[in-house]
């Protein structure tokens, strides 16, 4: 393991602040989100106290404006200034998406941390995530690690275990779907074991357990760990560095500039 040589600023930050809007409005043209999206946000938001520029996008399906504020503006205010702006549009079609705000936070790399060894790649992702969230944990404003694979949780299920439960693999896949994010179709394979594959799930192996599969009219609950096995592992097709001929990530430890 090494660390990488921390950054020494000498001179002060210099950036845009920035602050987004964005509608989404299912179905609709371009012509109609100019129309009906842009034209009613922008004359509540140019003049906002500290604006210097906006600038609009319309396109299918969603419009955006983006405002570029003086130097020295107060950007908490600003970001409240907007808020009740956006809140003041009565004109908005009634079937668009809640607007999304989103003030644009610039970071600053101040150190770089490698980790590597003669370790499975699985291993050394999970101590990344664990300095990662220690990191956080102290003050630190935002951790990235890369590479960053896609990664997988593989679902074990005995075959013999489903037919006692009188379920299919389709409706445990479709259990677990509905209670993750991003999960697409999961595949089957095997005479004896069914097995499921989620990539880019944004849940642990234990939250995955947890996912109740079966509940009796007693109120007893059979859980997905219950009757299956399930690991943490990572697409095997996914790019991967290595270092020294062992596997590796690069930890970039980042600071909120402004």
């Amino acid at each position: 393991m090494s660390l990488g040589r921390i950054n020494t600023q000498f001179f002060p930050d210099f950036g845009i602040d920035i602050i987004t809007v964005s509608v989404a409005w299912s179905g609709a043209s371009a012509e109609d989100i100019e129309g009906n999206i842009i034209k009613a946000l922008e004359p509540e938001l140019r003049f906002l106290d500290g604006v210097d520029k906006v600038t609009s996008s319309a396109r299918e399906g969603r419009g955006a404006v983006a405002l570029e504020y003086e130097s020295g503006t107060d950007m908490q205010a600003a970001l409240s200034s907007v808020e009740s702006a956006v809140s003041r549009v009565a004109t908005f079609p009634e079937d668009i998406s809640t607007p999304e705000i989103v003030q644009v936070v610039r970071y600053d790399t101040i150190s770089r941390l490698v980790l590597f060894g003669p370790y499975t790649q699985a291993s050394l992702k999970r101590v990344a995530k664990q300095i990662r969230d220690d990191l956080l944990a102290l003050g630190v404003d935002k951790v990235s690690i890369f590479p960053k694979p896609d990664e997988e949780i593989h679902v074990e299920l005995p075959l013999e275990r489903l037919l006692s439960l009188d379920m299919s693999l389709v409706q445990i896949a479709s259990q677990i779907r509905a209670s993750s994010q991003d999960l697409p179709s999961g595949d089957t394979g095997g005479k004896t074991n069914q097995q499921l594959r989620g990539i880019g799930m944004a849940r642990t192996v234990e939250e995955i357990a947890a996912i109740t599969v079966q509940a009796g009219e007693n109120g007893e609950k059979i859980t997905l760990g219950d009757i299956a096995e399930l690991r943490d592992t990572f697409d095997p097709d996914a790019p991967a560095v290595f270092l020294n001929g062992h596997p590796a990530f690069e930890l970039h430890i980042q600071r909120a500039v402004g």
